[in-house]
């Protein structure tokens, strides 16, 4: 017997979802929000480091730019083979490198290399947005969601 979670959205909040694919009976869709509870807009700058941008030749290679405004909250889905999976992901599919960018120039970065997270220039004691880890979701109506607060803003690190 299958097993079939459903989605809703209800003023912006998510529940977290889980769907076989169409198609296909071993991936299942999932679902992470994002909520920007800072004081300033956020960007979140997904990059491929191994791949050259095809315009400039240089790396690395921006493959999307998400903004997040004051009080906005995003969701992202994936598909993997676990129903139910201990670590969620916020990532482009294709990204190995993430930049989290204040509107004040400020932020964090992420990056995935052979199967390791990096989060030595990542908010402090939070998961990085390649594995956010159950435990760094709030549950808000049911809704699971990785919130962005303004002590992150204040204690991000000067970018380059």
């Amino acid at each position: 017997m299958k097993k079939v979670c459903l989605s809703f959205s209800v003023a912006g909040l998510l529940f977290v979802s889980c769907t076989p694919c169409d198609g296909c009976e071993d991936f299942y869709t999932h679902s992470v929000a994002v909520k920007n509870e800072s004081e300033e807009n956020l960007k979140v700058l997904f990059y491929d480091n191994a791949v050259p941008d095809p315009k400039t030749g240089s790396t690395p290679f921006l493959r999307e730019e998400l903004i997040i405004n004051v009080g906005e909250t995003v969701v992202r889905e994936y598909q993997d083979v676990v129903a139910q999976p201990l670590y969620f992901s916020f990532a482009h599919s294709f990204s190995d490198s993430i930049v989290l960018k204040f509107d004040n120039e400020k932020g964090y970065y992420t990056t995935l290399k052979d199967a390791e997270v990096s989060v030595d220039y990542w908010i402090q004691n939070k998961s990085s947005f390649f594995r956010i880890e159950q435990a760094d979701l709030i549950n808000v109506n049911g809704a699971l969601i990785y919130s962005i607060t303004q002590e992150d803003c204040e204690n991000a690190h000067k970018l380059p």
